[in-house]
């Protein structure tokens, strides 16, 4: 197992681990697990300083969503109705709204433009 900090190898059974708080995490069998990642490190020192920088990310709701829905989606390639979406995911309409708006900013925010809007074909 590598640290989580600087990479080292730690040896077997001298790792230490701890549970933060973290809205890009998602478990893709456990649902409980969502929004808590483990970390695991080779020193006390490196664990303390894992913890201090999930500690000064905020935790958002949307982001988390974004995961569920992400998560979702690669498991249903052909895609998902919003109902669909709904029930795979556990969330409701708005949820899965906010975390489409959230996704778009976070997108945008990264300097990785949306694909354009499709025109609809000319009829006359």
């Amino acid at each position: 197992m590598r640290c989580d900090l600087c990479g080292a190898m730690i040896p077997a059974g001298s790792e230490i681990h701890s549970l933060v708080a973290d809205s890009a995490s998602v478990h893709g069998h456990d649902p409980s697990l969502d929004g808590s990642r483990i970390l695991t490190a080779c020193s006390v020192g490196h664990l303390a300083d894992l913890q201090h920088n999930y500690r000064q990310k905020p935790f958002i709701n949307a982001e988390l969503w974004a995961s569920k829905i992400a998560l979702a989606l690669q498991q249903h390639p052909d895609g998902l109705s919003t109902p669909q979406l709904a029930a795979a995911t556990g969330l409701n309409t708005l949820q899965i709204e906010r975390a489409i708006d959230w996704q778009r900013e976070h997108r945008q925010s990264e300097h990785d433009p949306a694909p354009p809007p499709t025109q609809p074909a000319d009829r006359e």
